[in-house]
């Protein structure tokens, strides 16, 4: 009889196990899997580019805004990356051999792009701006 026992113990262990086991392979199938879809997010950050002389030296040339030096006009020359900032009042500094050249007060909008034409020895400050980015 203690044998019997031992075997009916066994048994009814097993059949748990094959119970714990039926349960989570039917429940991990009946998880519903979702897929991830990623759509790009446009950035409508108001954007500065630069126009200068070809006979210039864009990279001697550096750029300013709110008194914070991001790069050289080289950096965001047109038909490069442009200089993304944040919407409002940003105050533009040009500075050439330690001489500031340009200095202008600009009001940004999202959604636009600027190009700036920075002047060399005799051209004066010109700006347009494009309203798509």
């Amino acid at each position: 009889m203690p044998r019997e026992k031992t075997t009916s113990a066994l048994i009814h262990k097993a059949f748990a196990i094959a119970a714990v086991t039926g349960s989570v392979s039917l429940l991990s199938g009946c998880v519903l899997t979702t897929t991830e879809h990623q759509s790009p997010i446009r950035d409508m950050r108001p954007q500065l580019q630069f126009t200068i002389h070809h006979n210039a030296s864009p990279s001697d040339y550096q750029v300013f805004l709110n008194n914070l030096r991001l790069g050289t006009v080289a950096d965001f020359l047109l038909h490069n990356e442009s200089l993304r900032t944040l919407s409002g009042r940003q105050d533009l500094k040009i500075v050439y051999n330690d001489q500031i050249i340009l200095e202008r007060s600009l009001e940004l909008d999202n959604g636009t792009r600027q190009f700036i034409h920075v002047p060399t020895e005799h051209e004066s400050f010109q700006t347009h701006s494009d309203a798509k980015p």
